[in-house]
């Protein structure tokens, strides 16, 4: 074994087994390759780049290679979803992509139920034909025109999840349309949101894997699991347009051209596998965003809302000039001088009066309380943005001496979009949950 590994990078636990089994031992190089730099999800709606080289990556189980390919790249549909025996809220979200493996929380670690995985190459549906039968049994006999509810529940093979008979009253709905497999991931998706399920449930979903109740309404939550799936996959084209020209000498709302046109479920053909847990040592490549100075309200009328709920929503932005101290000098170049070296306080939390503030400057406010009522575990979802974008001064001298060059400033604008992204999706989710 070396005396001294070096510290030119970190040799985790996994790594160095691996070189001590001669994986990176006897000249065997690691060649960087631009092909697997991947996007991951680090934490919720807010994604990474990672370096997807298997040698490289700690914690990796065989089901994450069966579930995104094995270059970590191909594409499903995976609804994670915290792992029993945590201390923390169940929650469950829909990803595209491969998750860190705190995904939905740093003291927990995320499992997942996918609707592929991979076999030698080979997509293959994950929600097995017995489960498929078993729910056209259940809801596709009609009676009186309308779908007859009848039978017991049993689990499903290879899964996170079981399924079970809770019938809740007799189904008004007529049949439409053969269930699919489809159908029955979206169904669950439904399901996992409901909030008297979490609360029916709330003791075994921190024992056990989620059973999902076979209740009456199959379409009803089928289609709302749809819609609900659409919209988390979709998140980064959930954001507010900004009506006519706001050049705000140079930092105005850069929100963009961003339209609420609904582009549907996504689901269709993509590809994934059962549970497991997630990925672990993600890797970060700065996206940097235009910063500039200004001041400015952006009220309401500004923005295109997609609901009413949304009218009150304003970017609030005060002068840099508001900063200054209180015996102002008249000389402008003093002025100008004093100003340009005021750096805004980072602040990045939610008040007392549920307003966000990004800065001393910056804040959002009008948020609709559905916002704070859409709980990712133990916080709402603008929260987990907040609190990934705070910045962070790592005890490692490397660290510290080569990348610890983070600038708030350089991300505010992206921040503030994704914000009114989310804040559009928590209040979507949340209209839509309140219908089950």
């Amino acid at each position: 074994m070396p005396e001294d590994w070096g510290t030119t990078i970190k040799w985790s636990r996994d790594l160095k087994a691996k070189f001590l089994r001669n994986d990176l031992s006897k000249n065997k190089l690691l060649k960087f390759n631009k092909k697997k730099i991947v996007k991951i999800f680090y934490r919720p709606f807010v994604q990474q780049f990672y370096y997807a080289d298997k040698t490289l990556s700690d914690v990796l189980t065989q089901n994450h290679y069966n579930t995104f390919g094995i270059d970590l790249g191909k594409g499903n549909k995976v609804i994670s979803f915290t792992s029993p025996n945590s201390q923390k809220p169940f929650m469950a979200i829909i990803v595209d992509s491969i998750m860190d493996l705190h995904f939905t929380s740093s003291a927990t670690n995320a499992f997942f139920t996918s609707l592929y995985r991979y076999e030698n190459g080979e997509k293959v549906e994950n929600i097995s034909d017995w489960a498929l039968e078993l729910f056209r049994e259940k809801y596709e006999s009609v009676e009186g025109g309308g779908l007859s509810v009848e039978g017991g529940g049993v689990s499903v093979e290879g899964g996170g999840v079981s399924f079970e008979d809770t019938t809740l009253e007799t189904p008004s709905s007529t049949l439409e349309t053969r269930i699919s497999k489809l159908d029955i991931f979206h169904y669950v998706y439904a399901v996992l949101h409901h909030p008297d399920y979490r609360k029916t449930y709330e003791i075994d979903l921190k024992r056990d894997f989620p059973r999902i109740p076979l209740y009456a309404d199959f379409w009803k939550y089928a289609k709302a699991g749809e819609k609900l799936m659409s919209l988390h996959l979709n998140y980064e084209d959930r954001g507010l347009s900004v009506e006519g020209d706001l050049s705000m000498e140079s930092r105005g709302l850069s929100v963009g051209n961003l339209s609420m046109e609904n582009r549907g479920s996504s689901v269709g053909d993509l590809s994934m596998e059962n549970r497991g847990s997630s990925v672990g040592d993600s890797r970060v490549e700065n996206r940097g965003s235009s910063v500039g100075e200004t001041s400015l309200e952006t009220p309401s009328s500004k923005l295109n809302p997609p609901s009413s709920k949304l009218d009150t929503l304003k970017v609030i932005r005060k002068p840099l000039e508001s900063l200054l101290p209180k015996q102002r000098t008249e000389d402008l170049a003093q002025k100008a001088e004093i100003l340009s070296k005021i750096v805004p306080q980072i602040k990045l939390k939610v008040n007392k009066d549920r307003e966000i503030e990004l800065d001393e400057l910056t804040k959002i406010s009008g948020i609709p309380p559905e916002v704070w009522e859409y709980k990712l575990g133990n916080r709402s979802a603008v929260e987990w943005i907040l609190d990934q974008y705070k910045p962070y001064k790592s005890g490692d001298a490397s660290i510290q001496a080569h990348f610890n060059n983070y600038n708030f400033a350089d991300y505010q604008e992206e921040v503030i979009d994704l914000l009114l992204k989310v804040i559009v999706v928590s209040t979507e989710t949340m209209r839509i949950v309140k219908t089950l």
